[in-house]
């Protein structure tokens, strides 16, 4: 079953280790979760005014929650694009009220007549029971459990996804893809976009191990913290009621 293995593999791996190209490590790490090529083309699309036009109602809103060092970020998404990305430093939402006052200030600038489904880091805990509790958002609040553990496969059936976080991840990537079905947009935003292209995995056996949070700003300097509001964004997308309800079969 070697063979098979080595074609579930993302395209850069499978191209080194199957067919013994090694010159895709001039284009990308042989660990980059997402292709840099798809990442511009998803920025591409989101600029296309006739592909995924401007005024088409919010789907949901994905908050990230940071610590003091990093930022706080949310994202909205028209379910076809992240529309755009409002983002400050995580001293000024350093608790649940301050994050809440934040979110609820922005949504009201935006002028939504109806509240949208909002996925929310729910680790920072504070956070998320405040903005639940809150009339402001007609119960849409969604916790969304990054640890929580799954027992589902990539699309192509060959990669385990043990975990929601990986499961999410790994259905962005899908969209980015150009060759989707439904290939999402993304905002022209320099920070974002370089979060996207430093996030790095591995496949241990068959099973899917993303980069930690923290190993990754020790290595590049910054944290994905507007790529996983994007995360949260479409993670009410594919919910429902069921988390990750419809995904692959599941």
């Amino acid at each position: 079953e070697y063979m098979d293995s080595l074609e579930g593999l993302p395209e850069a791996m499978r191209r080194a280790f199957r067919d013994g190209d090694w010159s895709v490590m001039d284009m990308d790490g042989a660990n980059q979760f997402f292709p840099s090529a798809w990442v511009e083309a998803a920025v591409d699309r989101g600029r296309n005014k006739e592909l995924m036009p401007d005024g088409l109602p919010i789907k949901s809103i994905g908050c990230d929650v940071a610590t003091v060092g990093d930022e706080s970020a949310h994202a909205y998404y028209d379910g076809n694009r992240i529309v755009d990305i409002v983002a400050v430093k995580g001293l000024l939402t350093s608790d649940g009220h301050g994050y809440n006052a934040w979110l609820k200030s922005s949504i009201i600038d935006r002028g939504l007549s109806e509240i949208p489904p909002i996925g929310i880091d729910s680790i920072f805990g504070s956070a998320y029971d405040i903005c639940k509790e809150d009339p402001f958002y007609q119960g849409k609040v969604v916790a969304v459990h990054f640890g929580e553990s799954l027992n589902m496969m990539s699309d192509n059936g060959m990669l385990d996804l043990p975990s929601v976080k990986v499961a999410l991840y790994w259905y962005l990537r899908t969209r980015l893809d150009p060759d989707s079905e439904s290939p999402i947009g993304i905002p022209d935003d320099p920070t974002l976009i370089a979060q996207f292209k430093a996030i790095n995995y591995k496949v241990e056996g068959r099973k899917v191990v993303l980069e930690k949070k923290s190993d990754m700003k020790e290595r590049v300097g910054f944290s994905p913290d507007r790529l996983e509001a994007c995360i949260y964004a479409i993670a009410p997308d594919i919910m429902g009621g069921d988390p990750l309800a419809g995904m692959y079969g599941y």
